[in-house]
């Protein structure tokens, strides 16, 4: 999770559209727990069973795995097939989004993306995949 200004954000699958979950980030209060607004991200469809914990080799479970980020002002969410998104933390309003793999040939992996954005200064990082 990630604090800022009273604010808690983090992602996880929520809902079902067409049978499937969607990856949400969420603002909670952080002194009530209550959900303030909620935005969602994409599909949490991760190509295998990663909730079968009995599959050899694979003891995780589909759901997001990254942590966003924030400087009070703004929050940072890394979704799983690697799109970038930038909201306004006092409204939720979506400021700018990028897509890694389409923008700037980023390559998922077979598990797909589990990093979180890191901030330092004015400037994002994020991982660009790899085979």
């Amino acid at each position: 999770m990630a604090i800022a200004d009273g604010l808690v954000f983090t992602i996880f699958a929520r809902g079902e559209e067409c049978s499937k979950k969607i990856e949400t980030c969420v603002a909670l209060d952080a002194d009530t727990g209550n959900v303030l607004r909620a935005a969602p991200l994409g599909v949490s469809d991760y190509g295998h069973d990663g909730g079968n914990t009995g599959t050899p080799g694979n003891q995780g479970s589909d759901d997001p795995r990254s942590t966003p980020a924030s400087d009070g002002e703004r929050v940072f969410v890394y979704d799983s097939h690697m799109l970038l998104g930038c909201f306004d933390a006092a409204s939720g309003n979506v400021i700018w989004k990028h897509d890694i793999v389409e923008e700037f040939s980023g390559r998922e992996i077979k598990w797909l993306n589990a990093s979180s954005p890191l901030l330092v200064g004015n400037v994002v990082y994020v991982g660009g995949g790899n085979d």
